[in-house]
């Protein structure tokens, strides 16, 4: 059944990748390998973990809040192929708000959240891909204008940005997805190469004022990778919710969001 997840901060990820070595029996030129390069394939894991609690370049990085963090688990493939097979992080979701605490947005004025999972595990697939969407309380909606559109950004492996633009996919509206408003690529989840991150920055609107954790926090019993909750049971709370298509489990990762609107 659907239920909270409890906060929590990003945690240390580790990773390896292995290839043989012409000289030794294959087993033990994975194995060794695997372990001249541990150092390596750290880096990857890191630095999509700092990106993530950073802003995407649409705004200043004082006002992104960093709210929560989850993340899915693979077998890693190298290993597997390798004969030593291990578990690993696969991917991460992160769900942050763009707000002065100083002066909280009011009924009927837009603000924006985002969220931007992040491949960083190795499955044995071709590459990793997401689809996203969001799961709003009642009194609160999508505000996608021309003023306020939907932004879409590619945080590359080696820090490169990419803006995605109408063109080349980013919706200029939400479509329909399984728990709520989606934003996909043409209507398909986006692509996750191995140390990428998709961010999406999704204008709200809310018709009422919201408390955050005091006016009520996700009364449904999530665990991490299962779905995402209902509207009627988050309280004043959203999801952004990411499906992680990795060729294992497939989880949701749905990082919770408190809202704080003020009244007019």
């Amino acid at each position: 059944m659907p239920g909270s997840a409890t906060p929590r901060p990003a945690t240390a990820i580790h990773t390896a990748n292995g290839a043989p070595s012409p000289r030794l029996p294959t087993a033990i030129r994975l194995s060794r390998f695997a372990g001249r390069r541990r150092a390596v394939a750290l880096a990857a894991p890191f630095a999509l973990i700092a990106a993530l609690a950073f802003p995407s370049p649409s705004f200043a990085a004082k006002n992104w809040v960093l709210w929560e963090i989850e993340r899915s688990h693979v077998i890693n493939c190298p290993s597997l192929i390798g004969g030593y097979p291990y578990d690993e992080v696969g991917a991460l979701a992160n769900a942050e708000s763009y707000i002065d605490r100083k002066r909280l947005p009011k009924v009927g004025q837009i603000f924006y959240v985002k969220t931007g999972p992040a491949a960083v595990g190795r499955p044995c697939v071709n590459q990793q891909s997401v689809a996203i969407e969001i799961v709003l309380p009642p009194g609160i909606k999508v505000a996608a204008l021309r003023r306020a559109p939907i932004r879409c950004t590619l945080l590359h492996s080696r820090n490169k940005v990419t803006r995605i633009g109408r063109k080349q996919g980013c919706p200029a509206r939400p479509g329909r997805g399984l728990y709520g408003p989606s934003f996909n690529r043409r209507g398909r989840p986006w692509p996750l190469p191995l140390g990428s991150a998709m961010f999406v920055e999704i204008p709200l609107r809310a018709s009422r004022p919201f408390k955050g954790a005091a006016g009520g926090v996700p009364s449904c019993r999530r665990i991490e990778g299962q779905p995402p909750c209902r509207p009627s049971t988050l309280g004043h709370n959203l999801q952004l919710a990411s499906h992680i298509l990795d060729g294992n489990r497939s989880p949701w990762l749905a990082p919770t969001l408190p809202l704080f609107v003020k009244p007019r």
